[in-house]
């Protein structure tokens, strides 16, 4: 009996390396897509939100520095597990 076994980029081989890339591209993927949108959601609140006095420092220490700074840490986190787990001898 023939097995009807094919290759796919959308659907790589149970417990490869391959899996693992996949898994990492899908994350970076969906992590810059919700950074994204938090950007225009801001961006369009700020230009079609009701005229308010704002603490300018507040946005700039928390929307400029701690986010990006927390988003990308774990991005990297996850980045450098998913590569140390390739780096490992497969059993």
């Amino acid at each position: 009996m023939a097995l009807n076994i094919t290759q796919s980029v959308l659907h790589p081989a149970r417990g490869s390396g391959a899996e693992l890339l996949h898994e990492l591209g899908v994350v970076m993927y969906i992590g810059a897509g919700l950074i994204f949108v938090v950007v225009i959601a801001m961006a369009l609140y700020g230009v079609f939100g009701r005229e308010r006095n704002v603490q300018s420092q507040r946005w700039i220490i928390g929307g400029g520095v701690i986010f990006p700074i927390v988003t990308l840490s774990a991005l990297l986190v996850f980045a450098l597990l998913a590569g140390h787990t390739l780096r490992m001898p497969q059993e």
